[in-house]
């Protein structure tokens, strides 16, 4: 654009004609004044060209220049708000980029932040369920009575039992069975054995 702005005022100046800047122009020139590239439009440029061409205050040759002035400083100005505005993308984008890598951090952080809590839910989680199995078991072990001693004289009732729960018909170890229970199946005579100091108790007394 300002190559443009500097081609067209040095064929003003070729044509002995003084070129103005842009400050004169907008001074001189409503259009020129409220120029701006964001809403600028080409009907716009027409219509104020014929305003200026229908008065019928100035020549041919002075409304050329006039117009070659103003686009002159059209160019001049878009290449200004041009690089204003591309200026301040930059800027935008910069600011974008930073805030960017700063929200970047602060997730990461409360990432990790928010796994080590996970982590530590998880053990208190173990934690309490290991202490409440430890009460509900100590809470059944106070309350369960303790077995009831067993009496002396039930010695000799649970070794009958005990030999009770053998299986019909299996031989029973001599040394197993009750000399008592023995002699009263065989159908011998009771004898004393405490009688005998012999090491075998019923020598002499079965036929």
């Amino acid at each position: 654009m300002a190559m443009a702005a500097a081609k067209i005022r040095a064929v003003l100046a070729d044509g002995g004609i003084q070129a103005m800047s842009l400050e004169e122009m907008e001074q001189s020139d409503d259009f020129i004044r409220s120029f701006n590239i964001h809403n600028a439009s080409t009907r716009a440029f027409l219509e104020a060209f014929d305003a200026n061409r229908s008065t019928g205050h100035y020549s041919s040759d002075d409304c050329l220049s006039w117009e070659l002035q103003r686009l002159a400083a059209i160019a001049e100005k878009m290449e200004a708000q041009q690089s204003a505005w591309e200026k301040e993308c930059v800027e935008i984008q910069e600011r974008r980029e930073t805030r960017f890598a700063k929200d970047k951090k602060l997730i990461q952080a409360e990432e990790a932040m928010l796994c080590k809590m996970e982590d530590e839910l998880t053990a208190l989680e173990q934690a309490l369920e290991k202490a409440s199995l430890a009460r509900h078991a100590a809470a059944v072990s106070a309350t369960r009575p303790p077995p009831p001693p067993i009496p002396a004289g039930f010695a000799g009732a649970g070794q009958e039992k005990a030999m009770a729960a053998l299986p019909a018909g299996q031989p029973q170890e001599p040394g197993l069975q009750n000399p008592e229970i023995a002699l009263r199946d065989s159908g011998s005579e009771e004898v004393d054995v405490r009688s005998h100091s012999s090491d075998n108790p019923w020598e002499g007394h079965l036929e």
